[in-house]
């Protein structure tokens, strides 16, 4: 069984070194020119676009749709009763240290992704 790994071993040593040895001997350079760079700057711009359009509808649409709903009551409420609700007297024995350093990676990386979008 040992000897069975073993020449299969040895059999894929042999084929990487003749697979790397045909490549280096049959490789071709081809001069780009700059040919990627020039075809980049003929594409159009048109996804960006296309992705504020839909964010700027759905925004529309939702904002529609709570005013026709109605349902900022009940988010209101709701949040209202949330707050109402919370105990200080627990919360003092909370540690919120790693709570304010997630929101702060996230925040950072929030703000890295919106610069890198508009530069």
């Amino acid at each position: 069984m040992e000897d069975d790994k073993m020449k299969t071993t040895i059999n894929m040593n042999d084929d990487d070194q003749l697979l790397a040895s045909f490549f280096t001997d049959n490789t071709i350079t081809v001069p780009e020119d700059d040919f990627t760079e020039r075809v980049m700057q003929h594409l159009p711009e048109r996804s960006n676009r296309l992705a504020r359009i839909w964010t700027w509808l759905c925004a529309i649409v939702g904002v529609v749709f709570l005013i026709a709903t109605k349902s900022w009551l009940t988010i209101y409420m709701l949040l209202k009763n949330m707050l109402l609700g919370i105990n200080l007297e627990h919360l003092s024995h909370i540690n919120l240290a790693p709570y304010i350093l997630a929101m702060l990676i996230i925040s950072a990386l929030m703000g890295y992704s919106l610069a890198k979008e508009k530069g």
